[in-house]
């Protein structure tokens, strides 16, 4: 038998992760064929509705549709509320397949659980399912650094990567090294992270926190100890803790501020992302004793900062932003602008198009509402299922009305439109350039500009 599985960002680090594990899990007990998966994320249900489109006989190519499965792992995937919940199952089923919600304790009938219809939060029940497995010892989401699941989903060393963990405690331990060494000599040597990537500060500063290095599991207020191997000594992690909080409370010689190009910025020689840095210089003049403070913002490239590669690349802020608006005035021959066109550009719905979907949202509603009281009616009558059922395919219709309605408004203004309105808030900006605020021109500059790639002795600025 095929299955599909879908799945939504529940907002649970590593989550969709899990969902999608749990999933292959079901499947491979059950000796379902993997056929296809559908996610959302950000409250978004474009991915849901292209589930029920495959789903339905005239577009699904697993086949008669009897012979097609939907696992749904988490029943707050279907929707934020009860009766959004309900009517995406039902409109599943209408579909054509079976589905079965896996922490529903493997629900698949035609009648939506009484409980859950009673108005019991769909979040509660969630995390009620996930603390008891946490209980067990069950790893939830995406594994740390060093494990992987194991048995009975418990973690289990991964060999390569524990052996990293215990050089990174060994390197802040023994040689004294600070994160941001440790992540340049772990890059030098050669060793990457999970994703192939290089270590940074963060990445190792999470690593020497985590206290499940120490074989105790802690998740969602649930703490199991002894759950797992550990792969470094109680003494050791707390030496770890105790250096790390004393360089905590130490001076720091730099802070963060606000800057204008903040997230704009990528180094020419490494491409990585250029941050902003605050310097603090403090002294006292020999004649008077008088004590003074200077403060220096920077720009410098995030490869030397996090990770320890890269030459020291960095640029005085107020420099640097003065020769961007140069470039943009046309005043300097120095930076290159290449004109790019932003793909999928959403400059919200037109005018025309509101009453629309003001129409369609009252619609939903309505329909909501109705829903509600069909699953509160305790005898829960073959009628109320019959209505359950149209409401739940008139939902889903209108969602897809909605979401071609807002992709056709997306299209009204020409990408020469687009352009020219960009171009307009842009030159607007530059001329009132120091009486702007802060945060107002920094969204005019991610709004018009793609990218600025700063070099030694030039800036390239691709706009949109």
């Amino acid at each position: 038998m095929f299955a599909c599985g879908y799945f939504s960002d529940l907002g649970e680090p590593g989550n969709l992760a899990a969902q999608n594990q749990d999933f292959l899990d079901y499947c491979q007990q059950q000796g379902f064929e993997v056929h296809a998966t559908f996610f959302d994320r950000d409250g978004d249900r474009s991915g849901f509705l292209r589930l029920v489109e495959y789903l339905r006989p005239q577009t699904t190519t697993v086949g008669p549709r009897e012979f097609a499965v939907t696992v749904v792992p988490r029943v707050a995937s279907l929707g934020p509320n009860n009766e959004v919940a309900a009517a995406s199952y039902y409109a599943l089923r209408e579909s054509g397949a079976r589905v079965i919600v896996l922490d529903l304790d493997y629900f698949e009938g035609d009648q939506w659980p009484a409980s859950v219809a009673a108005g019991e939060s769909i979040g509660s029940r969630v995390r009620a399912a996930m603390r008891k497995r946490a209980l067990k010892g069950e790893v939830l989401g995406r594994p740390p650094y060093g494990y992987a699941p194991g048995r009975y989903r418990r973690l289990q060393p991964v060999a390569e990567e524990a052996a990293v963990v215990r050089y990174m405690f060994k390197l802040y331990l023994r040689e004294n090294l600070g994160v941001r060494l440790i992540a340049r000599r772990l890059n030098q040597e050669g060793y990457r992270t999970r994703q192939g990537k290089l270590w940074t500060m963060v990445s190792v500063r999470d690593i020497l926190r985590n206290r499940v290095y120490l074989g105790n599991y802690n998740r969602l207020g649930v703490r199991v100890p002894g759950s797992h191997p550990r792969l470094v000594s109680e003494e050791d992690f707390k030496r770890v803790q105790d250096r790390m909080a004393q360089r905590r409370s130490s001076p720091m010689a730099r802070t963060a501020g606000d800057f204008l190009l903040a997230g704009l910025l990528a180094c020419g020689e490494c491409g990585n992302h250029m941050i902003g840095v605050t310097r603090r210089q403090s002294w006292r003049r020999k004649g008077d004793g008088s004590a003074h403070t200077v403060i220096y913002r920077y720009y410098q490239c995030q490869s030397r900062t996090n990770q320890g590669i890269c030459r020291y690349h960095t640029r005085r802020a107020e420099q640097l932003e003065a020769s961007l608006r140069e470039a943009l005035l046309g005043t300097s021959n120095g930076p290159d602008l290449v004109r790019r066109q932003r793909a999928g550009d959403e400059l919200g719905v037109q005018q025309s198009t509101s009453s629309d979907l003001d129409r369609l949202d009252k619609k939903l509603k309505a329909i909501d509402s109705r829903i509600a009281r069909a699953l509160q009616n305790d005898s829960r009558r073959k009628q109320d299922a019959a209505l359950l059922k149209r409401l739940s395919v008139d939902r889903i219709e209108i969602e897809m009305r909605r979401i071609d309605i807002e992709r056709q408004a997306a299209r009204l203004l020409t990408a020469e439109e687009r352009r020219n309105a960009r171009q307009q808030s842009l030159n607007a900006l530059l001329e009132r350039w120091e009486a702007t605020p802060l945060a107002e021109a920094h969204e005019i500059l991610k709004d018009s500009i793609e990218r600025i790639d700063v070099h030694d002795d030039r800036l390239e600025v691709s706009l949109y």
